[in-house]
């Protein structure tokens, strides 16, 4: 064989190679970004940063849960059987304003006509950078570009990390639907206060008070470039904000840190803002006293068991911890006393004895 018919040969099997593997991307979809869980696979590998996109885009939904891991452990089944909706949960572990904003884009832009949006807002998302992601966005999955499918169908660690774990989940017969949709934190033993304690370091030393403002810059970016828009943008959606109760512990680093007038600040000003549209409901959790000094209920000082995620789905149906325009101001005043003046040593030491 000439050395021209040989580089020809050689090119027109990789081609070959090249297009049934694309093909075979295609047709497994790991990643959901062509209609949502079609052909032979039973299993798929649900990684938040990747799959969520692809959820975005195929599922028929009319509500979006988002959040961060404060919501992974929430069963969407609850919300849709009491809001009357069809739900997809499309958190980002450690996410910001920014994460959460990009994917819910993604849902509007997909054409699905959103008539709810569930959002778990964290004060540290509150004063990440407003173009912060939590880990870098793959922008060829969250776009609608056709081109930038080259990137997805001919990506070799889509293939290794994705594609040949859903195989062999498909195999093994697995089913992980529960990990992306429901409650999927099985082990009950891992929430006690022995692990919710060990997750701090104690004593801490206490710094100089950092000030009200000391996240404003931040928080106000945050809400004009990242929440506010998408709640102006879209009226004919009811949002529904809402704050899951961390523990005590999470308020002992932030008072020892310097930081708790800020946050309570933070929360005050972003609420105030949220409270200027008509479509806008907000569901505070995070003064339940009996909940917040049960350190039983977490595993570390601020992720709690999924008991506490069916609760706040069923509270903010009832309205319990609804905030008001003319309510927050003084609920998260009282919140602030009753942080400032919690004795927190006496409560730890009691715990470790």
């Amino acid at each position: 064989m000439s050395s021209k018919k040989w580089v020809i040969t050689l090119i027109s099997i990789t081609m070959v190679i090249v297009i049934a593997f694309g093909a075979l991307q295609f047709y497994l979809d790991p990643l959901l970004q062509y209609g949502g869980e079609r052909g032979p696979l039973t299993y798929r590998t649900y990684t938040e940063l990747y799959c969520n996109p692809g959820i975005a885009k195929n599922y028929d939904y009319n509500a979006v849960l988002l959040g961060s891991s404060m919501v992974e452990n929430t069963d969407v089944s609850e919300l849709d059987k009491l809001f009357g909706c069809t739900t997809i949960k499309v958190p980002y572990s450690g996410g910001s304003t920014f994460n959460h904003k990009t994917i819910l884009d993604v849902c509007y832009d997909s054409g699905h006509q959103v008539e709810k949006v569930f959002w778990a807002l964290d004060e540290y998302a509150l004063t990440t950078g407003k173009n912060t992601p939590r880990f870098p966005l793959p922008e060829y999955l969250y776009d609608n570009t056709k081109i930038n499918d080259l990137s997805y169908l001919l990506n070799f660690d889509i293939f290794y990390y994705y594609t040949l774990f859903d195989i062999s989940g498909t195999i093994k017969n697995q089913n992980q639907i529960m990990m992306r949709d429901g409650s999927w934190e099985a082990d009950e033993s891992i929430y006690c206060k022995g692990n919710a304690l060990s997750s701090i370091s104690y004593p801490m030393t206490q710094k100089e008070n950092k000030g009200d403002s000391f996240f404003e810059n931040n928080l106000l970016d945050n809400l004009e470039y990242n929440i506010l828009p998408l709640i102006k943008a879209h009226p004919e959606t009811e949002f529904h904000f809402y704050m899951a109760p961390y523990s005590i512990l999470y308020w002992y680093i932030e008072k020892s840190d310097g930081t708790l007038d800020a946050q309570i600040y933070d929360v005050q000003t972003a609420l105030g803002k949220i409270f200027e549209y008509d479509n806008t409901n907000v569901h505070f959790f995070q003064n339940n006293e009996e909940i917040i000094t049960n350190l039983d209920l977490y595993k570390d000082y601020t992720h709690f068991k999924p008991e506490i995620n069916s609760w706040m789905t069923n509270e903010m149906y009832s309205h319990t911890y609804d905030l008001t325009k003319e309510s927050y101001i003084t609920v998260l005043d009282n919140f602030h006393n009753y942080l400032t003046e919690f004795d927190y040593d006496a409560f730890i030491s009691g715990m470790i004895e």
